[in-house]
């Protein structure tokens, strides 16, 4: 973009990285969930889902933590808690059969 682009310090920015307005990304959001007829989600949830599938995959607590801008990883623990018990094994395989296999 050259001398066109816009700096910006958020997240989602316009095509030329102007501020987006806050609400834009959630409508883009369900315009996406209407388009290809999947299960409503607020936009929250694609963050705990992110660090959830993070968290399944074997990525050390510590990276997870950062990234999600926690300031530390017992805030990750307490939030994530459930996702670290032995009991989510089974439901990792399940979620990767589910995201792998086409025929589900």
């Amino acid at each position: 973009m050259g001398n066109k682009w816009q700096y910006s310090t958020i997240v989602f920015t316009t095509d030329y990285g102007e501020d987006m307005h806050p609400d834009r990304p959630y409508k883009i959001l369900k315009q996406i969930i209407k388009k290809y007829d999947l299960k409503d989600i607020i936009f929250h949830g694609l963050r705990h889902t992110s660090i959830s599938l993070q968290i399944s995959s074997g990525i050390q607590t510590q990276i997870i933590s950062k990234r999600a801008g926690h300031s530390n990883i017992s805030i990750t623990h307490s939030i994530y808690s459930h996702f670290f018990d032995n009991g989510f094994k089974e439901v990792a395989d399940k979620m990767d059969t589910f995201l792998h296999d086409k025929s589900v």
